[in-house]
């Protein structure tokens, strides 16, 4: 029950389908502004295919790690193979307390984020 201004919101994924660099018509671009129009604290985003250091006036990260560090919350924007094989256990090592993962494509497994500690939203899924 936080106040948007106190989270941090770390972006997996920008590119409009997997395993590509292009953003052209990505919905995340509209993630973003929303973020932003709910004033969130900071948000932090990582894609390994986007070579661009910005994104929708937001720094792209180099890497994962510190994208996820200190993040409240990660958004799976895009389902790269990359985010399909995460390691939760050292992804809820490296967020916050009581870290939330928001699946907006339905690839991740439920059942390993769960396992790990972290919290579970899926979009378009029903909750087990």
């Amino acid at each position: 029950n936080k106040n948007c201004a106190d989270i941090t919101v770390g972006v997996l994924g920008i590119s409009y389908k997997p395993n590509v660099a292009d953003v052209q018509l990505t919905p995340i671009r509209e993630v973003v502004r929303m973020l932003k129009d709910m004033d969130v604290k900071d948000i932090k985003i990582f894609d390994p295919f986007f070579i661009n250091k910005e994104f929708s006036g937001i720094r792209v990260e180099d890497s994962l790690e510190p994208m996820v560090r200190g993040c409240d919350v990660l958004i799976l924007g895009t389902d790269h193979d990359e985010f399909l094989k995460l390691d939760y256990r050292m992804i809820k090592e490296m967020m916050k307390p009581q870290g939330v993962i928001i699946d907006t494509r339905g690839k991740l497994s439920y059942s390993d984020i769960i396992d790990a500690g972290l919290i579970f939203q899926g979009i378009g899924r029903q909750q087990r």
